[in-house]
This record gives C-alpha cells, sequence and structure tokens, in this order.
C-alpha cells in the first residue's frame, strides 16, 4: 500500500483539498425539487445554496418555503438569499411572493428594506408565519410606508384582506375609522388571526357587530359566525352568549384553535353543543388543537399558545363529557 508521502500528500495537503471540497459543494434547484421542501434540507445544504444563481433561487423559492420551517432553518435560507441578491433591497418583488415561511427567518430590520408596493407582495406577507411581535411591527410599519397616501378610512375590503395577520399590528385606536362595510367583504379572510392582542380584537369585533356589517349578534347565523370567526374573542361574555346556539355551527374547528380559552368558557352548554353536534367535529377538533403547525421563535410565544391550547383541549372534554350526560 501506497503511503500518502509516497504520493505526494502531506496530511496538511489533504485536508486542505477535503475543505476545498466542501466550499464547492452546492445543492442545486433540481436537487431542491427531488428534496420536496426546505424543511427536508439540512442546515450545511441550505447554507451550500449560496453558490447559485438569483435565477436558478427564484425557481425554486415556492418548494423552499412551503412547509413550516423551523427558526434556524428559516434564518439561514433568508441570509442566503440577501447574499445571492446582494441585499434585501435589491430581491424584486415577485420573488418576494414567494418565500412562503422563509419569512418567519427575517430580522426586524431587514422588513425596512424590503419593496411591499404591490398589494400582491403584502397579501403574501399577510398570511400567517409566526412573526415574532417585533418581525409583525416591523412589517406593518414597511406597509404603512408604500401605503402611506392611505389611512385607515381608506382601507377596502380588499385591502383589508391583503392585510390579514398584519392588521394585528395595527394600533387599536385607529382601527375605528375603518368602514364596517369594508371589514364586512373582507371578513372571511380575517376569521382566522392568530396572537392578536385583545384591543385589536375588540376593535374588529365592534366593526363586526355595526349594521353595516353583520349586525346585533341575536341575529347572527351560521355563516355570519364562520365569517367573523376568531373576532367572536373581542365580544363581551354577555354579546357572545347572545348568539343563536344554532348559529354556532359556523365555528369551524380552524376557528376554535384561534379562539382564547375565555370564549369558548364564556358558551353557553346550549351552544357548545351545537358547536359540537358533528359527532367527528369534536376529534377534528381536538386533533387540530394537539397537532403543532409552527415553531415559535419566541419563547413566551410557545408556552402561551402551548398553555391556551392545553386548556382548550381540557375545557373542550370536561364541555362534551358534561353534554354527553344530558
Amino acid at each position: 500500500m501506497l503511503l500518502m508521502s509516497e504520493l505526494g500528500f502531506t496530511a496538511a495537503q489533504l485536508l486542505l483539498g477535503l475543505q476545498q471540497h466542501n466550499l464547492n459543494y452546492s445543492f442545486s434547484c433540481a436537487d431542491i425539487i427531488n428534496a420536496g421542501s426546505g424543511a427536508k434540507l439540512s442546515e450545511n445544504d441550505l447554507q451550500s445554496l449560496v453558490t447559485i444563481t438569483p435565477s436558478e433561487l427564484q425557481s425554486c423559492l415556492v418548494i423552499l418555503g412551503k412547509d413550516v420551517l423551523q427558526p434556524m432553518r428559516a434564518e439561514i435560507l433568508w441570509k442566503v438569499i440577501v447574499k445571492v441578491y446582494g441585499s434585501a433591497d435589491e430581491i424584486p418583488e415577485n420573488d418576494l411572493r414567494l418565500l412562503g415561511w422563509i419569512i418567519s427567518g427575517i430580522p426586524p430590520s431587514d422588513f425596512h428594506n424590503l419593496s411591499l408596493s404591490d398589494v400582491d407582495t403584502i397579501a403574501a406577507f399577510g398570511q400567517y408565519r409566526n412573526l415574532s411581535r417585533s418581525q409583525l411591527l416591523a412589517l406593518h410599519e414597511t406597509v404603512s410606508y408604500f401605503w402611506s397616501y392611505k389611512d385607515e378610512a381608506d382601507l377596502s375590503g380588499f385591502d383589508l384582506a391583503a392585510l390579514k395577520q398584519i392588521i394585528c399590528a395595527f394600533n387599536a385606536s385607529y382601527i375605528q375609522y375603518i368602514h364596517p362595510d369594508a371589514y364586512r367583504d373582507a371578513a372571511s379572510e380575517l376569521a382566522i388571526l392568530y396572537d392578536c392582542p385583545k384591543d385589536v380584537m375588540m376593535a374588529l369585533a365592534r366593526l363586526a357587530v355595526d349594521e353595516a356589517a353583520f349586525g346585533d349578534p341575536k341575529e347572527w347565523t351560521p355563516n355570519k359566525v364562520a365569517a367573523v370567526g376568531c373576532v367572536i374573542s373581542g365580544l363581551s361574555n354577555v354579546q357572545v352568549q347572545v348568539i343563536p346556539p344554532e348559529a354556532m355551527k359556523g365555528l369551524t374547528s380552524d376557528i376554535i384553535k384561534c379562539l382564547p380559552s375565555t370564549t369558548l368558557q364564556a358558551m353557553t352548554k346550549d351552544q357548545l353543543s351545537k358547536v359540537y353536534s358533528d359527532s367527528g367535529k369534536k376529534a377534528e377538533a381536538y386533533q387540530s388543537l394537539q397537532k403543532p403547525t409552527q415553531y415559535s421563535t419566541n419563547f413566551k410565544d410557545t408556552y402561551h399558545s402551548d398553555r391556551n391550547v392545553t386548556r382548550n383541549i381540557g375545557f373542550i372534554d370536561d364541555c362534551c363529557s358534561v353534554l354527553s350526560r344530558q
């Protein structure tokens, strides 16, 4: 057997060769397509994407961000994208719309460097991506900059539907200036909002009960309840309790998932009996509440969400157990 020295190699040269091989190693778009998701790639694979061109990366962005990403992976991907394009402000809006869950890895300071002038781009960023409060506020500031010619009274239903989760960063006192009919037109898109501050939900609820929107909760139907969705959490306990029990059939398991436990606890037994009148609905809601759908970048957010999920599951079990004995 020939020794390295006989072949003309030293240990240092061999190590340098291995390091050079690692530096030259790069994942291609074809590799990403074969993997089927950025969530399935290792951190090393993601970091190696820095060597591909913007045009090649563009064709794979949808796949990279289509599934929930662990915080570290999302952050790595965002850094890679910025390096490939040169800077955050050089990323075209058409490409920003394709980021998906990569958005969760954007640091607050970088949101201020993005071009969000088109409503379709804003709509892409308005989807739920488990952003921290600081990220969401920075995103809202950037949208406000590009929409500086609009105030709350100018927002149409189309605008509100595009904003979606971003509305959770609004100053609650300004939401009162939104026209109730504009809210009504966008309501179905705002029916599922996660981790919205209580004062924002209360402000949206005041719009919901306006005669130009859905009117008195006493007159609500299942369709109206489905459209209002999680905004029900902004109603007072008295307002919740006057909603006709039959109308509570409009609460889907996805809506239940974003309701705080206090809203469920405010419901009457008759209302709850309608919520779970479908024999498979309780199990569906139970699974939906248990199943983790996102990773949190904030320990407090994780603790808060897990605690609410646990409370909701326990309360649902208790209520359904009582109802089954009646």
